[in-house]
């Protein structure tokens, strides 16, 4: 079977964007973050939930995509849709130390009260019960009963690109 829709779930800070982009560029097929689909204004403005709703919707219809991100409560649509779902399971001190030099390399338009938010955020990972958690991505998948892939390390990403075609 090809892989044409893979959608990527994890931490803020794991990796998802820059997966997302690498796996975009090796297959050719469209790559969609679903900040852009949930915000308005980036961290400031939230897309209405119906909205936000049709608009993953357009974009699971498609043949073929990669999907990346943190959410879990409007997202099993594209779950369930995905050939291969990727959990990246990335230490909370790497997360976080990402998260900052995005922001020192100038690549994290955000102010620095923004990002410190989202350093907080990830922080919660595994203890939130709620929303964007460890706890909620187990349960994303459960509910809809699909496998996926989890990457833990630099070796595991990397393997999985080496076997990607």
């Amino acid at each position: 079977m090809k892989i044409q829709r893979i959608y990527i779930l994890g931490a803020s800070g794991s990796g998802k964007s820059y997966l997302a982009k690498l796996v975009s560029d090796k297959l050719k097929i469209p790559c969609y973050d679903l900040d852009d689909v949930f915000w308005v204004k980036k961290y400031s403005k939230k897309l209405d939930e119906d909205k936000r709703v049709e608009e993953l919707r357009k974009i699971v219809k498609s043949k073929s995509w990669v999907i990346e991100g943190v959410y879990t409560s409007w997202v099993s649509e594209a779950v369930k849709s995905a050939d291969l779902i990727i959990w990246l399971k990335v230490p909370v001190h790497k997360r976080v130390s990402r998260i900052i030099k995005r922001k020192l390399r100038g690549e994290d338009k955000a102010d620095w009260g923004e990002v410190l938010e989202l350093a907080k955020f990830t922080l919660g990972y595994r203890v939130r019960r709620e929303r964007s958690s460890h706890l909620a991505h187990k349960k994303l998948l459960k509910e809809n009963n699909v496998n996926h892939i989890d990457i833990k390390s630099k070796k595991d990403f990397y393997n999985f690109l080496e076997g990607l075609k």
